[in-house]
């Protein structure tokens, strides 16, 4: 799942989905692996930590918009999400040269 229909399903403002959009380009950029919520997560804390330089490179990343994501992945996970993903090798992704990557369980058979 990418960035886009991510942030439609955790309804995060323009502002917050441009947050998550620098969140993938900093996890394609540096090569880190954007497998399920756990990842991204840690690519969140990163950016918190980081935000002065990934400002810099990607745009304003303020605490309050990774606050207000790491809230709705919070409800996300309460709810179950994580068994609407799970890592798959025959899946499109750009996060990783083993094409592992965000899938939708909607369109898969199998689980995790």
């Amino acid at each position: 799942m990418g960035p886009l229909l991510l942030a439609r399903l955790m309804d995060l403002t323009e502002v917050q989905e441009g947050v998550i959009n620098i969140a993938f380009a900093y996890a394609d950029d540096e090569g880190l692996l954007l497998l399920d919520l756990k990842d991204l997560r840690a690519i969140l804390a990163d950016l918190d930590e980081n935000s002065d330089i990934i400002s810099k490179r990607y745009g304003r990343v303020s605490r309050a918009s990774i606050g207000a994501i790491q809230r709705s992945l919070l409800v996300l996970e309460q709810q179950g999400a994580e068994s609407f993903f799970w890592r798959t090798g025959a899946g499109y992704s750009r996060f990783d040269a083993h094409r592992q990557g965000w899938s939708w369980c909607g369109q898969c058979v199998g689980g995790r």
